[in-house]
Parts: structure tokens; sequence; C-alpha cells
């Protein structure tokens, strides 16, 4: 073949290389390549569309092969006789133009699949916002508007159609911009119900009638209104605290192990532990919690159940039961004994014995009376301690006993139980000291009232000062029941108060009663 020849072979092979059908584009191709250059037999093979095409069908493979390797295909020519080798490198131009060509084609149609299944909306327009380029699903939500404008919305980062939803990204294409538009309507439905059922939820916690705070990484993040009544704190005093801070020291291990069960997910029964108010009191609570959706992260929600009524009252009950089964039962053991023997002997002494022991038995009858109705008396009033000590103080005119009153302070407080503490005080005074005047000193400060009793009696050693309102604690001759000054002890601890005592100067014994002023 000459030169011109050869010229104008791979010119007219060149021109049969342009876009369209890819099978076609390939057959079309190789039969010219196999006319022009004498070869009997052609096979390629293109992957990317999985394409094979042998020429002729199921021939044979000839003795004599040329073949050629690109990026998109294999290809081998051969026939029956000899192939000069330069034809290698007069068909190598061919090839690369033949590779480029299936590229465009292959990357076109890989385009054309990609437009036409994606869930996306796809828009090319031209600066006029003239519509020159859509796929189908852009066809189903506008129509055909190939050469119509469309509405500048669609340049919005997000717009709403027919009920639908979409976020658009808009890219520059230079002489074109291509508008990709996502459908979110069921995203945007799903946070909508998200918010709603969020929004549910806080206004059921916010009207709970039991406290609730909600925490993450540690830290409180809400509060309801409960909250705020239980713990003493306002909402934002209560926001950023540690989890701990709410609970006693010695309770910080066995919550913190909870805390981390939880965060794992663990299912944990509800539970009982002590708290801590602003003013220091210490609650009883029954505490139950789940970790949850709040907002957009995840947090434990936890509910507190005052229960502080009911223990007390499981601890008065247990504190009764214990006077009945064991007190009582005593004395009343020790009458029966006393009895037998005075049968026995006769001994009138054994009379007063039992007159003593019946005695006693109507004593602790008074104080588990006086105990009772103090702790079944939960209301409290706010009170001038000067008003009630006065009348109290009036009680034992017959006493002969000077009693001086120093000073006030306005308390909300159980006035029956206080009562009843300040009678037993004041009657453990006149019993034990053998004095002529008592005086009281109360003293107030922002929290707390004070009320200082003082006698003037043989006082009370030291050694002793810790057990006298233990349950049953009998001091002196003149020692009643045991259970005054432990009583005393329990009423002023339902009270959320304390009772100590120190001595008094020159001589006697000085009860120190503390009350939170609320």
């Amino acid at each position: 073949m000459d030169k011109t020849k050869l010229i104008t072979t791979l010119y007219e092979l060149s021109l049969l290389l342009y876009p369209r059908d890819v099978k076609d584009m390939v057959e079309e191709f190789i039969k010219n390549v196999m006319i022009r250059f004498g070869f009997s037999y052609a096979a390629i093979e293109i992957p990317l569309v999985n394409l094979k095409i042998s020429l002729p069908k199921n021939s044979n493979d000839c003795p004599f092969n040329i073949s050629f390797e690109r990026r998109h295909f294999k290809i081998k020519f051969g026939r029956m006789k000899e192939i000069p080798p330069e034809y290698t490198k007069i068909l190598e131009p061919l090839m690369d133009k033949l590779d480029q060509t299936l590229e465009f084609l292959i990357l076109s149609e890989l385009k054309r699949k990609l437009l036409e299944n994606t869930e996306d909306v796809i828009i090319f327009v031209d600066k006029n916002m003239i519509v020159r380029e859509m796929n189908k699903k852009a066809m189903e939500l506008l129509g055909d508007l190939k050469g119509k404008p469309i509405d500048r919305m669609w340049l919005n980062e997000n717009v709403r159609l027919n009920g639908r939803h979409f976020s658009v990204s808009v890219y520059d294409l230079g002489f074109l911009r291509g508008i990709i538009a996502k459908d979110i309507t069921e995203k945007v439905l799903l946070e909508r119900e998200l918010k709603e059922r969020e929004k549910r939820l806080r206004t059921i916690v916010e009207i709970a009638p039991f406290a609730i705070l909600v925490y993450k990484d540690w830290k409180y993040i809400y509060a309801n209104k409960e909250a705020e009544k239980l713990f003493g704190y306002k909402k934002e005093e209560i926001i950023g605290k540690h989890v701990l801070d709410i609970f006693p020291f010695d309770y910080h291990e066995k919550i913190a192990d909870v805390i981390h069960k939880r965060l794992r997910d663990e299912a944990l029964p509800p539970y009982v532990t002590k708290i801590i108010r602003k003013n220091g009191e210490i609650r009883y609570i029954l505490v139950n919690g789940r970790k949850m959706k709040w907002g957009d992260d995840e947090a434990v929600v936890v509910a507190f159940i005052d229960i502080t009524p009911q223990k007390l009252l499981e601890e008065d009950l247990s504190f009764l039961n214990s006077i009945l089964r064991h007190d009582i039962l005593n004395e009343i053991t020790i009458i029966m004994n006393y009895l037998e023997l005075y049968q026995e002997v006769g001994d009138k002494d054994f009379l007063e014995k039992i007159k003593e022991s019946a005695k006693r038995v109507v004593g602790i009858i008074n104080d588990v009376r006086n105990f009772e109705g103090a702790i079944k008396s939960e209301e409290s009033t706010k009170i001038k301690l000067k008003n009630i000590l006065s009348k109290i103080v009036k009680n034992f005119a017959h006493h002969n006993v000077e009693f001086r009153i120093k000073g006030d302070c306005t308390l909300t407080v159980n006035e029956g139980g206080l009562k009843i503490v300040i009678n037993n005080i004041i009657e453990n005074a006149l019993r034990h000291s053998g004095m002529d005047k008592i005086d009281i000193e109360i003293r107030g400060s922002e929290e707390f009232c004070e009320i200082r009793i003082a006698d003037y009696g043989k006082g009370i050693p030291d050694d002793l000062k810790k057990k006298i309102f233990e349950k049953g604690f009998k001091y002196g001759e003149s020692a009643n029941t045991g259970l005054g000054l432990y009583i005393v002890k329990k009423i002023i601890e339902r009270m959320g108060g304390e009772v100590w005592i120190e001595d008094n100067h020159p001589r006697g014994s000085l009860f120190v009663l503390r009350l939170r002023k609320s």
C-alpha cells in the first residue's frame, strides 16, 4: 500500500470513530480495518459495557495475528498469511482514537444512566434560566421545560413545591448552571415530628407532679418546676451542676455505678437513695431513669419522687412497735413478777414496786401518745418563738421556778411537735436539776433559729452527753421512762433540725435546738 493510499485509508477509518451506539461503531470500524488491511479475523472485548465481538462469528484463530490493548478495550486481528511488522505502528493512532471515542461514549452512557436513575432532580440552565437539559426525575416533577424558562426559586438553598421539600445545590459550569435538588421531604417531616414529640415531652415533663432532671456528660441540662421545689434550687442553679453534687458524699460511689449502667443502656429497677436540698436538709428519694433522645443528642432523664414521709413513717412505726414489744412488755413482766411475789410473801414493798412500774407504763404511754401526736401533725405554720415559749412556761407555774425568755425569731414549723419538744426538755430539767430558774435564749440568723434552754442544776457528765438522747437511756435516781429525750431528738430531726447538749456556766446544762427557718 503506497503512502498516499495509506494516508487516505487511515483518514477514512478515523471518520468512522464518532459518537453513536458503541456496538454499531465498533462493528463498522473493525470490518473496515479487516477489509483495508486484509485481515480475515478480528475479536474485541470492551469490559465496561460488557461487549464482546468476533468477526466472523465462531471462527478459529488464524496462524498470524496482531493485538492492541488500551484502557477500554482489547483487540486482536488475524490472517492466514504473514502480517507485515509495520502494521502495528500504522494502526497505533487509530487504536488511540478508538480508545478516546470509547471513553467518551462509555462516560456519556454512564452519565445518562446516572442522571436517569438518580432520585435527585437535575436541571441544566443557561444564564437566562432557560432549561437546556433535565433528567427524568425533573420532568416528572416539572414537566418538559426544555427550551423554556424555569422559576428562579430553584437558585435558593431550600425549595418547597407541591408539598415536597428540596435541598438545592447550584454549580457554575461556565456557560451553564447545574441545579441538583435533593428531595428531603421525609427528613423534614421526621424532624418536624421529632420536634413535636420533644415539645410534647417537655410539656409533660414540666407539668409532671414529681421532680425531673436531665443530664448529659455528667452535667444537668434541664430541671422542671418540681425539681426546683424538691431541691430548693432555682432552675438556673441546677443546670450545669455535676450529677453527684445533689447526693450525700457516701452515696457517690453507688450513684456513679448506676449512672455508668444507664449510659450503657442497662435496664435498672427504681431504687431508693438520699438527696441534699440547698438548705442542707436530707430527703429520701425514689429514683428511676433512662437514656433517651433529648434535642439533637442523647441524655439521661431521671425522675425523683420524694418518699421521705413514707420512710419516716416506717421508722416511726418501727419505733412504736419496739416500745410495745419491749418497753411496755418489760414493765408488765416486772409487774407480774412482783405480783406473784406479793401473793407468796404478802410484803407490801412489792405493791410499791408494782405501783412504780405501773407509773412507768403510764409514762411510756404518754410519751408515745405525744410522739404520735407530733408525727401525725405534719402541717407547719409560721410562728414567733417568743409567743409560743411564753405560753409553754405558764404550764410550769406551780413548780416555783423562774423562767426568763430573751430574744425572738420567726420560723415555719410544726407547732405541736415543737411544744412537745420544749415541754420534754423543761420537764427533764425540773426532774433532774433541782434548781429554781431556767433561762431561755432565742437566737436568729439568716437560715436558722436557735432555742437555748439553760438550767442551773447539777449538770450532766461529759461521758453521758452523747448518750442522753439514746432510746431507753436513764440517768439518776429520778429517771423516768428513758424515752423523753429520745423523742425530742426524733421530732427535731423530723423537722430537719438538730439538738445537742452543752455545759451551762457557771453550772447546769444547756440544751440547744437548731431549726431551719423554712
